[in-house]
Order: C-alpha cells, then sequence, then structure tokens
C-alpha cells in the first residue's frame, strides 16, 4: 500500500502559482550562491521556476518561500531535476522537493488544494450522511473516505 510510482508527481495537484523562492546552495564553508525566483507552478511534490538561466540538473538547494506576503516562511530542501529551455511559457528549471521544515508540505497542499477541499466539505456537512453521525472523529473519517472516493471517480 505505501507503493511510491516513480511519476509520484505528476499525480499530484498542481497550481499555477507566481511565488517568489529564494534559493541557497551553501557548505562548510558559506554561502556559495544564492537567488530570488519566482515559480510558474507548485505542488507538494515541487516547483517549475522561471529562469533564464539553468543550475545543474542533480544540484541540491534550500529553498525558502512565503505562500502568503504576511504568511511563516516555509523551508524545503530540494533537487533540479528537470530544465525546460526556450519552451512556450518561458524557460525554467523544475525542482522536487525531498525535505520539508515544519508544516511546509501541508502548508503547501492546503494552497493548491485548499478551495476545493472546502468547497467539497461544505457539500457534505449538507448531506444527510454526515449529519448521521454522532462522532465527530465518524464523520471526519467518512468525509476523508468520501474524498478519496471522489478523487478516484469523480463522484
Amino acid at each position: 500500500m505505501n507503493r511510491k510510482p516513480k511519476d509520484e508527481h505528476f499525480r499530484l495537484p498542481r497550481a499555477a502559482l507566481s511565488v517568489p523562492i529564494e534559493l541557497t546552495i551553501a557548505d562548510d564553508s558559506g554561502t556559495r550562491f544564492q537567488a530570488r525566483l519566482s515559480t510558474r507552478d507548485l505542488s507538494v511534490s515541487g516547483a517549475f521556476l522561471k529562469s533564464s538561466y539553468y543550475l545543474p540538473l542533480g544540484t541540491r538547494l534550500r529553498v525558502n518561500f512565503q505562500l502568503e506576503e504576511d504568511g511563516e516562511p516555509l523551508y524545503a530542501l530540494a533537487e533540479v531535476v528537470r530544465h525546460e529551455r526556450g519552451a512556450a511559457g518561458g524557460g525554467g528549471f523544475a525542482l522536487r522537493f525531498f525535505e520539508f521544515e515544519g508544516d511546509a508540505r501541508v502548508a503547501i497542499t492546503e494552497m493548491v488544494v485548499g478551495e476545493s477541499l472546502r468547497d467539497f466539505a461544505a457539500r457534505y456537512l449538507k448531506s444527510k450522511r454526515a449529519r448521521a453521525f454522532s462522532s465527530e472523529a465518524d464523520r471526519i473519517v467518512d468525509l476523508l473516505a468520501s474524498w478519496e472516493l471522489y478523487k478516484a471517480t469523480g463522484r
């Protein structure tokens, strides 16, 4: 049940968000590289950064960003996994996140799918089924099961 397909990043929801991200490459001798770029899109598995220069594939870096202007800074470790040169939407490179600090993973997921989840939850809570549970925990489990079924079938 814990299998992760190689193309997991293509299954995860992605949002076309322009978020400034600060990239840092550091070693024991200090900071070797630092830049600030904007995302073209973002998901919990990674981000595509608009850029006219390209870091080498496999480059590992620390990223930090804020999803909202006054939001908490989020931190992750990432790796450059793909280049797009001269693409229709502009060039740049893709990052794969492989480690998060604190609640960064949850914050990204909420930003990407939060509106859909709120809409789904509002519809669910109006249903007869939701009102049939006396335990809040049972209602939450049923809501989550319903969400998973909705994602798999669209109904």
